[in-house]
């Protein structure tokens, strides 16, 4: 892997360099077998107090059963443990209650305790990654490492010394939980006209033990006295000195290993919400859904990782730097939605010709208007270590993990925002009692506004003990952080018109 193309274009055009920033190999098995049981039980009653109030009880209880370690590695013990988490009871509870008596102004509530997995690709990679000679090897190289291979070449096998290239492993944690999740809601409900509700709702859901990963085999790190100074931005002239992760020659504490990828359950999460809510059931021809939601969300560096990663946190030795916004974090969300059916349409219906002409005819838009989504400002280039040390691993500070820049905290800044029409139109013409045919037109986005999904993320250029910001106002001749750089994806795309014609028999 290589910071810049620059680097990539060195190491292809010159021989004899090493540019990149790391360079892995894997070796051993192509393929294992494992399975897992989950056993899950369930009781619950509802329980009707009286004719205004219903009460609903129930506790679930559920275990996974991991599989046994297969190739324990006898000079790490945690190799040959897998996590048993046998006390997952969840209970629940909610109730109704009719606050007038007529069915017209209602109170609800609930609140329950639910268990995640442990997926599969994290069992995987635990029972496959313990650094033996028959399981799946790692071993990472850096530029100064002995034995580091020249683009394009590979290894031709496993390194014949261990001394400064060691197998990477994945373990879990002896305290290793499933996720647990607390959910709840209360909403007040009331009608306010035949088939027409508003509802006020408050919705929360906790995470608590979400999986992370921890490289463990890193030493404290060392402060840099060469600070690096800002040029250009919101940090313009400031100077940060930053935490390195480096020894002599770069060892490891434990040397039998390069990273020791730790599993743990001690990340959060917290999601609050009011959410009000104006809906209409078809009456007279006319339905209509719309809500707006307020929302907050938070987490102390939840990554929705699938496989493990060596390393998710900035820096492992101070995970304070985790906690901030979400990457889920919408603090505003309007959806409206309508469905017309006309029985005589603006009045041009009355008469049979007007019926023949104008009848039959629905109407259905939707509209979706949201805050923008958080973003992360990272940095592109590693700050260099003390002199008489070298670093440990990749990563802004050595220690594998994330390049965001240290002193900006998690998703500080916004995507712009975000609004999308839907629309359709149909016409139904009946052929008899069971035949009809309906023609439609849709259109998505129907307004072509552009919708930004993707950004400039890296906010500096890292280059000696100098931060280059690369936003409007910097050094940098074509500023890129900050900046629209895609308008589409699988949800957001340019305006769309569909035709179609259906025959229902």
């Amino acid at each position: 892997s290589y910071n810049t193309l620059i680097d990539f274009l060195t190491d292809f055009a010159l021989p004899g360099q090493r540019r990149f920033q790391q360079f892995q190999q894997a070796f051993g098995q192509s393929a294992f077998e494992f399975s897992t049981n989950d056993y899950n039980f369930f009781f619950q009653d509802d329980i009707r107090v009286d004719s205004r109030l219903t009460v609903n009880v129930g506790l679930r209880y559920e275990y996974q059963q991991l599989p046994q370690a297969q190739i324990a590695n006898p000079l790490f013990a945690a190799t040959a443990e897998m996590p048993s988490d046998k006390n997952n009871f969840g209970p629940r509870f909610g109730f109704a209650y009719d606050v007038t008596g007529d069915g017209k102004t209602s109170v609800r509530g609930g609140f329950g305790m639910y268990y995640g997995r442990i997926i599969n690709s994290t069992i995987s990679n635990a029972i496959t990654n313990t650094g033996t000679a028959t399981s799946q090897r790692t071993f990472t190289f850096f530029p100064t490492t002995v034995g580091a291979p020249l683009f394009p070449n590979v290894l031709a096998g496993v390194p014949a010394t261990t001394t400064t290239v060691a197998p990477s492993i994945v373990a879990f944690a002896g305290d290793f939980e499933n996720p647990q999740i607390y959910q709840g809601d209360f909403i007040i409900e009331r009608e306010i006209a035949r088939n027409t509700i508003v509802s006020a709702s408050y919705l929360f859901s906790a995470g608590r033990n979400l999986p992370t990963f921890v490289d463990i085999n890193l030493p404290a790190p060392i402060t840099n006295p060469t600070p690096i100074r800002v040029v250009g931005g919101p940090f313009d002239g400031q100077s940060f000195t930053l935490p390195i992760f480096a020894t002599a020659g770069g060892a490891r504490p434990n040397r039998d290993f390069g990273v020791i990828t730790q599993i743990r359950s001690d990340v959060d999460s917290q999601y609050d919400a009011l959410v009000l809510q104006l809906n209409r059931r078809l009456t007279a021809g006319l339905q209509l859904q719309t809500n707006y939601t307020l929302a907050t969300a938070t987490d102390s560096g939840q990554t929705s990782q699938t496989f493990t990663t060596a390393n998710a946190p900035l820096n492992p030795f101070d995970r304070s730097l985790e906690k901030s916004t979400s990457n889920f974090d919408i603090r505003h969300r309007f959806v409206a939605s309508a469905v017309y059916t006309p029985n005589n349409f603006f009045g041009l219906g009355e008469s049979s010709l007007g019926r023949a002409i104008f009848n039959g005819f629905t109407i259905a838009p939707i509209v979706s208007i949201s805050s923008g989504a958080p973003y992360t400002a990272f940095i592109n280039g590693n700050a260099t270590a003390p002199a008489g040390t070298t670093r440990i691993g990749s990563g802004v500070l050595g220690a594998g993990g994330t390049n965001r820049a240290p002193f900006i905290e998690r998703n500080a800044f916004r995507f712009p925002s975000t609004a999308v029409l839907d629309l359709r139109i149909s016409r139904r013409f009946n052929l008899g009692e069971t035949r009809n045919i309906e023609i439609l037109a849709e259109g998505f986005n129907l307004f072509n506004r552009q919708n930004i999904t993707g950004i400039g993320t890296t906010a500096y250029v890292l280059s000696g003990s100098t931060l280059n910001f690369q936003g409007v106002g910097g050094p940098a001749s074509n500023p890129t952080f900050g900046i629209p750089n895609e308008a589409g994806n699988t949800i957001y795309r340019e305006r769309q018109i569909q035709l179609a014609l259906r025959f229902q028999f």
